[in-house]
């Protein structure tokens, strides 16, 4: 196997992850919700991997600008609905429709413009909008292994940072249309 391939291999095991996490967390036992906070933990750290891989050794490529954003998609999207399962008051529903919906949105114009030939531009904000969810989920996760969920001030605090988060995330997705808007003239 070529090494080029590295990057697109680390995607797919993050897609991979995410069912291994669900199944993880709806048992309610320590081991396993330590297991699910370490599954999701290395499924960001391969983000981290393939991105600096594909760009460190030249192992960039057109499959590989789509398969990562939608593996991210796949693994966060996923914690955050189960989380809602848990938690809806702190991860609410409306809010992960808002995230979903401008995920969708952001999709189908990078489909677009690939149909057109044209890569989409990468927003360094929707990069940071990642590393928010990504910081965010992970913080859900160790109260949740440690029940600390019930501390009214942790969780108005989670509820406010995913509110931050949500905001934040739709945002991006304004920016995103800015930056690529003139391919459509």
């Amino acid at each position: 196997m070529p090494l080029k391939y590295i990057p697109n291999i680390l995607s797919f095991f993050r897609i991979l992850l995410a069912p291994l996490f669900v199944i993880f967390m709806f048992k309610n036992l320590f081991l396993y919700k330590m297991l699910s906070f370490i599954i999701f933990f290395i499924g960001s750290i391969s983000d981290f991997l393939d991105g600096y891989i594909a760009r460190r050794f030249n192992f960039k490529s057109d499959f590989g600008k789509y398969l990562d954003p939608f593996a991210d998609k796949i693994l966060i999207v996923t914690a955050l609905l189960t989380l809602n399962l848990f938690y809806p008051m702190i991860v609410a529903a409306w809010m992960i429709f808002v995230i979903i919906f401008r995920d969708i949105v952001v999709t189908i114009f990078r489909f677009i413009l690939m149909k057109k030939n044209i890569i989409m531009k990468t927003s360094k904000y929707a990069k940071a909008k990642t590393l928010i969810l990504i910081i965010l989920v992970h913080i859900i996760l160790i109260l949740h292994l440690f029940n600390l969920s019930s501390l009214i001030f942790l969780s108005n605090s989670i509820y406010f940072l995913m509110l931050f988060s949500t905001i934040y995330t739709l945002l991006t997705g304004f920016h995103y249309m800015k930056i690529n808007s003139n391919y459509f003239q």
